[in-house]
């Protein structure tokens, strides 16, 4: 009799327990008024597809690794910088949105549009609370009125 099989079952329930165990959508009320902020992706949090941002001026995140940085205004305006994985000393940056914010209560998705209203990007919010934001990247929703 081998162990492999059990040792990888095991293995296996430790993984699946280690994250929340329902990837299912929900949806909940949300305070929009924890949005605005200056958010850091602390990879060392992430869970599955879950993405784990916490305040810029949080101490404990290490800046050896470039951080995607999502800045959320009071105002509607949005900047999400998506770091270049190559070189984590230079402060370029891949990707570069510059526009604004809006999110679906229905949905719980948080949207990143740019300045002509074209969405680029969108989260399906999982939790937000005072210095912490969880979400994982969802499809972007398809306009109606887009041709």
């Amino acid at each position: 009799m081998t162990l492999k099989p059990f040792l990888t079952a095991i293995l296996m329930m430790l993984l699946f327990s280690s994250c929340e165990k329902s990837e299912t959508e929900f949806h909940f009320n949300v305070d929009q008024a924890l949005f605005p902020n200056s958010w850091i992706h602390a990879y060392e949090e992430d869970c599955g597809m879950r993405m784990n941002f916490q305040p810029y001026d949080d101490s404990y995140i290490s800046s050896w690794r470039l951080r995607n940085r999502l800045e959320l205004l009071a105002d509607g305006r949005a900047i999400y910088n998506i770091g270049s994985p190559k070189d984590p000393h230079l402060n370029d940056a891949i990707t570069s949105v510059n526009g604004h914010w809006t999110f679906d209560e229905e949905t719980s998705t948080l949207m990143i549009l740019k300045t002509s209203g074209e969405i680029v990007f969108a989260f399906m919010v999982k939790k937000v609370a005072d210095g912490m934001l969880v979400m994982s990247y969802t499809a972007i929703p398809i306009d109606p009125n887009s041709k």
